[in-house]
């Protein structure tokens, strides 16, 4: 009877320190930093339709809501402006959890994961429901630093790699012009010679690719502006041909793109959408640089482009 109670005895505390230690309702919860803006974890984050592209686990592909990762099942069930709320279920747990948002600047997001618990008095229970909370934790986390990971890379937010540079070319030869119909190749080219023609009998030679600008104006008629870097300014110039000189050192977004207007306009909407998003003001026009030469080149799809955006 004794060497009974001697092992059930601190059988009995230990059982009773893991009831009174272990918690009844164990938090489930992650929150992480993300270098973006709330209207990227908006689009990314409350719209379910972008999950998939930065989900790390396998989606159910008869269930638009429905996303799997180590082996736990996550349903969105409800999207609002400021989160989303996904049901988790597995084989020992459901409940119900929140992804919600906040900006905390102009640069940087909190996302917050929060999970319901499930308070159960039994020993057994309890235990496991800890045990579970862990694996739970664990699995939240890895969804989480994906997510951060996808949004902190520009390529993934707006399908461009865009970089930071500085204005190296200060002085340009420029034409502008204004015209009813949009520029064809043949337009746009002989403006680019016109403009040779005039700096290449002076001497004076190009430092760098044409570029060109083609906005519409009040009227619906189209603006071009066609210019050309140059190693220093022309002393004369014809009527309408005009010199611009650009900030040296000055910031500037640059992206490059291979295809025709479609995926150059689209270029042009993404760096807008990023200096939105970032809070930045354009102090010249953004204009592409046309590295092949487009009257050389007719097929669209080999035309390599930079887009060029001034910032500060």
């Amino acid at each position: 009877m004794k060497k009974i109670l001697v092992i059930l005895l601190p059988l009995s505390i230990f059982c009773g320190g893991l009831y009174f230690f272990i918690p009844s309702n164990p938090f489930i919860g992650k929150t992480i930093s993300v270098s973006t803006t709330d209207i990227n974890a908006f689009k990314f984050l409350v719209n379910q339709k972008k999950w998939i592209r930065w989900w790390p686990g396998s989606k159910v592909a008869s269930n638009d809501s429905l996303f799997v990762f180590s082996g736990i099942s996550f349903q969105i069930v409800k999207n609002t402006y400021s989160g989303v709320t996904v049901f988790i279920k597995d084989d020992e747990i459901a409940l119900n959890s929140k992804i919600s948002y906040a900006a905390t600047d102009n640069e940087t997001v909190n996302i917050t994961w929060l999970a319901d618990t499930q308070n159960n008095n039994g020993l057994t229970k309890r235990v496991e429901n800890y045990v579970e909370a862990i694996k739970l934790n664990k699995s939240m986390f890895i969804i989480l630093q994906h997510l951060k990971a996808f949004m902190e890379n520009d390529q993934n937010v707006y399908g461009l790699k865009i970089g930071i540079s500085h204005v190296k070319d200060s002085v340009m030869v420029a034409a502008k012009t204004i015209r009813s119909g949009y520029p064809d190749v043949p337009f746009i080219y002989g403006m680019v010679k016109a403009l040779k023609k005039q700096y290449e009998q002076q001497n004076i030679k190009a430092t760098n690719y044409p570029m060109l600008n083609i906005s519409k104006n009040i009227n619906n008629n189209y603006d071009i502006t066609v210019a050309i870097p140059v190693d220093k300014t022309p002393g004369r110039l014809n009527k309408n041909t005009f010199v611009n000189k650009m900030v040296v050192g000055g910031n500037i977004m640059v992206t490059e793109v291979k295809g025709g207007p479609y995926i150059i306009n689209n270029a042009f909407l993404q760096l807008k959408n990023y200096s939105r998003d970032h809070h930045l003001t354009a102090p010249a026009m953004p204009f592409e640089l046309l590295v092949t030469d487009r009257s050389v080149e007719r097929d669209t799809s080999k035309w390599v482009t930079k887009i060029y955006y001034p910032i500060f």
